[in-house]
């Protein structure tokens, strides 16, 4: 058979083995340079798909989520030397509120209901997380209503109870509150804000009352400490107080903050330490500041029948037969294990919402 000329020579096979070889070849890369170019289409294709599905996503949030004020927010109060727990308040209803400082595991404080022994997760217990434009911390704020509480329990976290206690312990206590209009309150008109008092086992250590009903003393800051953990010696009830001058506005943000540095008592409201009286108190004259060197009660050293479980720390809610309560919005919380000075208060309450509550 007769060859075709190309294969006439061993030189002419090897030019059409070559020449094969590169067609072969073309054809190859052309595959691969096809096959890449689809795949980076179909990747460009998937990425702008998912840029406009996450782009409606983003127009069907909540308002605060675009707010551009977001970053206004402060992580903590202006002063955090002795801080012991900073609560912002921004935890969806249904989860623990948990301190953005201290050791880890963020000394939770615990959603319950009270009676006079607030039962932790009971039906009725979550606080609702609320949007408030005005709240000092982050777009949120917790809605506390009557009869619900937080508890951070003795034994969980001794920081905020147990360790601030005994004759030479001093405490703060800084909330940023918004009290409800027309909000209920049980018959003697208490509030209670936040605080280590345990009324109904004789274990009264601190507390953030207000509205206590009696003269000219309703709707007013109330800060109390006991050394005793019962009634003052000689009277009915906790004598051993201080108590602002001016009425706590309702329905808009307050900075509420109480000092105890062992040698007085001090009530501020936004800022402002409201004087009144002589500094001894008693049972119908007060004072603010009220010279006191008690201590704060120590359930573990004292005496029986006082030697029990000790105080919780708890917010809204008081443990008593008659709780006191409060109802509205709590937007932070910072707890000090020693008496901030009056030079102190006025900056950490400046720091609600990026601008001065006072």
């Amino acid at each position: 058979a007769m060859r075709h000329p190309i294969f006439s020579t061993r030189h002419g096979e090897e030019a059409c083995c070559a020449k094969l070889a590169e067609t072969m070849v073309a054809d190859i890369v052309c595959t691969i340079v096809w096959r890449t170019s689809c795949a980076r289409s179909l990747r460009t294709a998937l990425l702008a798909l998912l840029v406009i599905i996450l782009g409606q996503a983003a127009l069907a949030l909540p308002t605060v989520a675009a707010d551009p004020l977001h970053n206004r927010y402060p992580v903590l109060p202006a002063i955090t030397d002795g801080m012991v727990a900073f609560y912002s308040m921004q935890e969806p209803a249904g989860s623990a509120r948990l301190s953005s400082v201290g050791r880890s595991g963020g000394l939770p404080l615990r959603e319950a209901f009270n009676g006079s022994e607030p039962v932790i997760g009971e039906p009725g217990s979550a606080i609702e997380r609320v949007v408030d434009s005005g709240a000092p911390f982050g777009p949120y704020a917790a809605f506390i209503k009557r009869g619900q509480l937080l508890i951070a329990p003795r034994h969980e976290s001794p920081e905020l109870s147990r360790d601030i206690s005994g004759p030479t312990a001093q405490v703060s206590v800084v909330a940023w509150a918004k009290k409800e209009v027309n909000s209920p309150v049980r018959p003697s008109g208490m509030e209670f804000v936040a605080g280590a008092w345990a009324e109904s086992i004789g274990a009264r250590q601190f507390s953030v009352f207000m509205n206590l009903l009696h003269g000219d003393l309703s709707h007013k800051i109330d800060f109390e400490v006991s050394g005793e953990g019962g009634p003052t010696l000689g009277h009915a009830w906790c004598v051993t107080r201080a108590i602002g001058t001016r009425d706590v506005p309702v329905d808009v943000w307050n900075c509420l903050a109480l000092t105890y540095d062992g040698r007085q008592i001090r009530a501020y409201n936004n800022g402002t330490l409201e004087r009144r009286g002589n500094g001894t108190g008693g049972d119908s004259f007060y004072s603010n500041p009220f010279n006191y060197t008690g201590g704060i009660f120590d359930a573990d050293a004292a005496p029986p029948p006082h030697n029990r479980q000790g105080a919780n720390f708890t917010v809204g809610s008081n443990v008593c037969d008659e709780p006191a309560y409060f109802e509205g919005l709590i937007g932070g919380l910072a707890v000090y294990n020693r008496g901030l000075t009056a030079e102190e208060v006025p900056k950490i309450c400046s720091r609600g919402g990026g601008e001065s509550l006072a």
